[in-house]
């Protein structure tokens, strides 16, 4: 995965930025039902370029909802297009009232 970044690529999420050595562990602490919603908008200007499209993803055992934008800038290398930063930026968890509390604030039986 490292392989699409520039050397000195980033990631951020929620407010705070990281460094590609911190990557495995920022993969391991990801929601695991994050999808990408629709078709990114690019701008394409030389050797740069821009991307945003809406994410959405869940947390099951919370009934944690979020939503927000993944942005990416990509650059023109010697090796062809590569990340320089990957970022999202999601809202805060909204809870379906129908849903109830997560289960472990729920009064045991």
């Amino acid at each position: 995965m490292l392989g699409v970044f520039t050397p000195d690529g980033t990631y951020s999420a929620f407010g705070d930025s990281y460094g590609l050595d911190e990557s495995p562990t920022l993969v391991g602490a990801a929601p695991k039902d994050l999808f990408l919603t629709a078709t990114p908008a690019v701008d394409l200007s030389g050797g740069t370029a821009t991307g945003t499209q809406p994410l959405r993803f869940a947390d099951h055992a919370m009934h944690d909802l979020r939503i927000g934008y993944h942005s990416d800038t990509h650059v023109r290398t010697d090796v062809g297009w590569r990340l320089r930063h990957a970022g999202d930026n999601a809202h805060p968890p909204q809870r379906s009232a129908r849903l109830g509390p997560p289960a472990y604030q729920r009064p045991s039986t």
